[in-house]
């Protein structure tokens, strides 16, 4: 019966092995969670974030995380990572600083 509405004939094949997008909101709040799990263990927090920069790299070279969102991943993973507890809470309450867009020349506009 060739009327059905719903066919799909002739359109884009989806490739069922294609693997799925996420999107940077996604890998940011990731992220976040991620260290806010841990805000009172800071070792245990920067070894999170170590084991995400590893699905980061994979996501980027297989293509699934474009280049801008992987550098903005590891420009915040480099602050998390090579900070005292102390700087490390900082980070976890600064609320730009998880915002999509954040770089960190827009801090040092504001200081």
């Amino acid at each position: 019966m060739g009327w059905w509405p719903f066919a799909r004939r002739g359109g884009p094949h989806r490739d069922e092995n294609a693997p799925l997008r996420r999107d940077t909101r996604r890998w940011l709040s990731d992220l976040r969670e991620a260290c806010e799990a841990c805000h009172d263990r800071p070792e245990a927090g920067r070894q999170r974030v170590r084991e995400l920069q590893v699905e980061w790299r994979e996501a980027h070279l297989l293509g699934v995380l474009d280049d801008a969102g992987h550098l903005g991943l590891e420009r915040r993973a480099y602050r998390l990572l090579n900070q005292n507890d102390e700087a490390w809470l900082m980070w976890l309450d600064h609320l730009a600083f998880w915002q999509p867009g954040w770089t960190p020349e827009a801090d040092e506009e504001q200081a």
